[in-house]
């Protein structure tokens, strides 16, 4: 499936020596599952640069397939397909595509980044010990957005494994990135002149992502990204990612087209906990407070009150040991200060 074409001319009137001195042994990696349209324009907008040396695009099982027939004639331009994929694994997606580069720096783009020229020139990338990214976890300003865009050398990349793949869903999986890449080399805000992203609802976002099980049942994709945010960040603790960590391994069926033979999962006795975390999390985001030590029954129960018109039956339910709590607390610090002064 991944073959060559003519490049197509640049906007620019350089020598290929001169392009050569500019891309820096560059590789942008985009995944895409049915992103289709979005991708071809932000690839056609990357192939008028001289910025890179090649450009991995993994079709993650999109239906139908993407074919060379929709992206830009530029032969820098790597096409390779995974299929067999019902939903969408950012992790795992994003390892694949980062196997499949070959240069010494990667940017990582999403399917719905527009970058113009301004962003290669506004960032120093080519640092062999700096990664660039918008880490909210550094103090600084997040763009929710452009949180997947981000630029890397390669061998740090390698040298932490790349993505955590036991994470999956919404959320969580880029910081867990962040502050393993910060361990190996240092961390610097990017600098986003010169990108804008194709706007997309967060119903779309989700829909191909494992969390779409909560759609059938509540509307509230605030409370969704929370509740797996909090599971991906308790699963990145207890399992914690490396280069010696389990990752997918897929067979070549056909030229350019691959398939998952094995993935890493989450070990069994760990499930009910991985559930607990995440339905917990989803209770205490729609009742807009914390409801502390609970069992695993109580949290489904409190789970269906808080999508139903009850939903104030299990808010009462929560705050009324927080108040009796707080009653027991003050009265206890109360009396140790009158004991106190007695004893003085």
């Amino acid at each position: 499936m991944c073959c060559n074409h003519n490049l197509r001319m640049f906007p620019y009137h350089k020598s290929k020596k001169e392009i050569a001195k500019k891309n820096n042994g560059l590789s942008i990696v985009t995944v895409s599952m049915n992103r289709t349209p979005d991708l071809c324009e932000t690839a056609r907008k990357l192939s008028q640069y001289p910025y890179h040396m090649e450009h991995v695009i993994i079709d993650w099982s999109s239906a139908p397939p993407i074919t060379f027939n929709d992206l830009p004639r530029d032969k820098r331009i790597k096409l390779y397909r995974v299929s067999g994929e019902k939903k969408w694994h950012l992790t795992r997606a994003y390892n694949f595509g980062f196997r499949m580069a070959n240069g010494a720096y990667i940017l990582k783009a999403d399917a719905d980044a527009l970058i113009d020229k301004e962003f290669f020139q506004n960032n120093e990338w080519q640092q062999i010990n700096v990664f660039l990214a918008n880490d909210p976890t550094m103090g600084d300003t997040f763009v929710k957005s452009l949180t997947g865009l981000f630029f890397v050398p390669r061998t740090r990349l390698l040298e932490i494994g790349g993505f955590n793949e036991y994470l999956d869903g919404w959320g969580y999986d880029d910081i867990d990135l962040f502050t393993r890449l910060r361990r190996v080399c240092n961390y610097q805000r990017i600098n986003f002149t010169g990108v804008k992203t194709i706007p997309q609802s967060d119903e779309e976002r989700i829909k191909n992502t494992i969390d779409a099980i909560y759609l059938t049942r509540n509307r509230n994709l605030a409370a969704v990204k929370c509740a797996n945010s909090d599971k991906n960040r308790w699963v990145a603790y207890v399992l914690m990612w490396s280069n010696t960590s389990p990752k997918s391994l897929y067979e070549k069926r056909e030229e350019g087209d691959w398939i998952a033979k094995s993935i890493p999962k989450i070990p069994d006795h760990l499930l009910p906990k991985v559930e607990y975390v995440k339905r917990k999390a989803f209770v205490e985001y729609m009742l807009g407070i914390k409801i502390g030590s609970c069992s695993q029954e109580d949290v489904k129960r409190m789970e269906w009150l808080v999508q139903t018109k009850y939903r104030f039956i299990a808010k009462t339910a929560a705050i009324l040991p927080r108040i009796l709590n707080k009653i027991i607390r003050v009265a206890a610090i109360n009396i140790a200060h009158i004991k106190y002064k007695q004893k003085k």
